[in-house]
């Protein structure tokens, strides 16, 4: 008679009930939204005739890579910095919070003069 039975107390019994009934709420909506969404984006493809129009000049590609290579080299060296500091490396932190910011004030630099 060593048996363990495990009790559950009717509060928690209503919590994990309430749990899930939120969690089948979010889904619903969810996929409401989705398919309205969806539905939309259909409707606008097939009445605009296909994307880009006809006559409207391609996007540029050289200057929104050049802003993404900077965003990621900004946050690679604050990765680098967080991880300096979780060893105890103080200078490596502070030089890597100076690049950062340098590199933050090049990409809204570069956003000002596109």
């Amino acid at each position: 008679m060593t048996e363990v039975i495990y009790y559950r107390s009717p509060r928690q019994r209503v919590e994990n009930t309430a749990y899930l009934g939120m969690l089948i709420f979010l889904g619903s909506w969810a996929m409401m939204f989705a398919g309205l969404f969806f539905a939309y984006g259909a409707v606008r493809f097939h009445l605009s005739g296909g994307w880009p129009p006809q006559g409207v000049p391609s996007l540029p590609v050289s200057l929104p890579a050049l802003n993404t290579v900077v965003l990621l080299a900004s946050s690679l060296t604050l990765q680098m910095g967080l991880s300096s500091i979780r060893v105890g490396k103080t200078n490596e932190l502070s030089a890597a919070l100076v690049v950062s910011l340098l590199l933050g004030c090049l990409l809204v630099l570069l956003q000002v003069c596109r």
